[in-house]
């Protein structure tokens, strides 16, 4: 039996409260994810958590800017923004603190876009998301640190139906209109399914064996 994932809402509480007294396993992604000393810490697979075991400066390659490492994906994400009033801030690469991670409009002006250092060309918001963003969660999910959560929630995938709660929904990289949901790309990598980096469905490579039909009349 297959057993599905699903991303809900984490402020939907009665649709939550509802799942969490079905036979369903619920889980928090978020970076406040209540700490449970029965549990592992979830909140580690938030793009905010911050992962410096290896490199004093980050375990994470910034995309596009050779040598450039960085705690967190959101760190990187909001560091390479560019904006009408304000540039690149590298401090977000090494905020480990999981807060003021957000550069507003408000303070910095009209975002003009993200900055691909290595031939400093400017990438407009989906340019960014495939290829700054994906990549980057991507590496994070593959990091050794994390390995010990990936295993046990393939556990409980192969167990139970999983909801991940996340603050967006969006499992769509090429839907502007909505945050992609950090939660529906672990979902995605857990199916096999992450964006650039899909598994190849084994049950279609197989070659089925043609029915073979018997003779009716015997071989002399």
């Amino acid at each position: 039996m297959t057993h599905s994932i699903i991303v809900e809402n984490k402020k939907a509480t009665k649709r939550v409260a509802k799942l969490k007294n079905s036979n369903t396993v619920v889980i928090d992604l978020t970076s406040t994810s209540p700490a449970n000393p029965d549990e592992p810490e979830w909140r580690m697979l938030s793009p905010f958590y911050p992962h410096c075991t290896t490199y004093k400066w980050g375990d994470l390659d910034v995309p596009g800017w050779k040598d450039k490492k960085a705690m967190s994906v959101e760190g990187i994400w909001q560091g390479l923004k560019v904006f009408q009033g304000s540039g690149v801030d590298e401090s977000k690469f090494y905020n480990w603190t999981m807060k003021k991670m957000k550069r507003s409009v408000r303070v910095n002006g009209v975002p003009k876009g993200h900055l691909w250092h290595d031939d400093n060309s400017l990438l407009d918001y989906l340019e960014a998301r495939k290829r700054i963003y994906l990549p980057a969660f991507y590496q994070k999910l593959e990091l050794a640190e994390l390995k010990p959560l990936i295993d046990n929630l393939r556990k409980k995938h192969e167990e139970r139906d999983i909801v991940f709660l996340d603050y967006n929904t969006n499992a769509d990289p090429n839907d502007p209109s909505k945050p992609l949901s950090h939660a529906a790309l672990v979902m995605l990598y857990l199916q096999g399914r992450y964006p650039g980096h899909e598994q190849p469905d084994t049950e279609k490579l197989v070659e089925k064996p043609k029915p073979v039909q018997l003779s009716l009349f015997p071989v002399k």
